[in-house]
């Protein structure tokens, strides 16, 4: 087994095992404590492990029990950071859908920011509200990437509430097929002494264009969030449409992304997956993904519709216009506006 720094076993010592009900409201009981955030041996481009181990869920009693995994280095066990500061709760089951509810307090002084829960074993189930999905304490021998979720999200800069009775929780909602075992193995990570450093959202996924058999394409556009702002890399993952990665362009001055997915592939008609991928400069091990779904039609007639009019430009256009991705066009000189939808 990994051994830790004694301060880590301190600093575990400070955390109390606390159980019961969650609060109410969520608060910040107490201030902060900037200047002496934990250490871990567990760290991986300014992120670390809080806790991790398997949950295991009861389909019949309804109930949900941790197994701590300590013998498996693999996942990376600090299990006294949080210790019984992390409940779950079965809100709801409709079908072979499920919902929990997760939740985290963190009763100490210590700050830490974008703290999220990595599911890297669903064992057959699948996540259905994910936030994106990171390569970060992927287990040797799994996925390569795997879906989180963050925690605090509605808090400035995804910063944790700290204090006794400092909660927080989300929704994990997950597709429970048949025969698929009863087990969630996860890892529930931070980042200590401020924000990440990889870009953290991509969000904003719009699709423009028409994709049949015969061809076509789309013209793919979307947000990418990133603390730093140095979002480096933006790339389309075509997948059964092209082998190759298509890079995305940033729009000037904005965090907004396009790029193409075309079918040089003869695609037959259906839904299919394709992804993007986005990374910075620091940490430049650390990506993100966000799958989208992209239809195939089985002919233009059942091609879905937008509403798009080609702009076309006035017959004088002085210099200094600037366009954005809404379809307008603003010149700065002569205060004139161009718009089309």
């Amino acid at each position: 087994m990994k051994h830790y720094h004694w301060g880590l076993i301190l600093l575990s010592l400070i955390f109390l095992i606390s159980v019961g009900c969650s609060s109410d409201g969520k608060q910040t009981p107490i201030a902060p404590n900037q200047d002496s955030n934990p250490i871990t041996d567990n760290q991986d481009d300014g992120h670390s492990v809080m806790v991790s181990g398997t949950f295991e869920i009861d389909p019949v009693n309804k109930t949900i029990s941790n197994v701590i995994d300590r013998a498996n280095e693999v996942h990376f066990n600090i299990t006294g950071f949080l210790g019984g500061n992390f409940r779950f709760f079965i809100e709801n089951i409709t079908g072979q859908i499920w919902t929990i509810r997760l939740e985290i307090e963190n009763p100490t002084s210590f700050q830490v920011h974008d703290v999220r829960i990595i599911y890297v074993d669903m064992y057959g189930k699948s996540v259905v509200n994910y936030d994106g999905f990171t390569n970060l304490f992927d287990p040797p021998g799994g996925a390569p990437i795997n879906p989180f979720h963050y925690f605090a999200k509605e808090y400035p800069n995804q910063a944790f509430p700290v204090g006794p009775g400092a909660t927080d929780d989300e929704l994990l909602i997950m597709d429970w097929p048949s025969g698929a075992a009863p087990f969630v193995t996860y890892v529930i990570e931070c980042s200590l002494g401020g924000n990440a450093e990889e870009p953290i959202k991509i969000s904003e996924i719009v699709q423009l264009g028409d994709i049949t058999p015969a061809g076509g394409g789309k013209i793919i556009t979307c947000e990418i969030d990133d603390w730093q702002d140095d979002v480096s890399g933006a790339t389309i993952l075509p997948n059964a449409f092209n082998p190759t990665a298509l890079p995305m362009y940033r729009y000037r001055g904005t965090n907004k992304f396009m790029g193409n997915v075309i079918n040089l592939s003869g695609v037959v008609p259906g839904d299919y997956t394709v992804w993007i991928q986005a990374s910075s400069p620091n940490p430049g091990s650390v990506g993100l993904w966000m799958p989208f779904t992209v239809t195939v039609a089985d002919t233009l007639d059942d091609a879905p519709q937008f509403n798009y009019v080609p702009y076309s430009s006035p017959d004088t256009v002085s210099k200094g216009i600037e366009t954005t991705l809404n379809g307008s066009a603003v010149d700065d000189e002569q205060s004139i506006e161009y718009w089309w939808e």
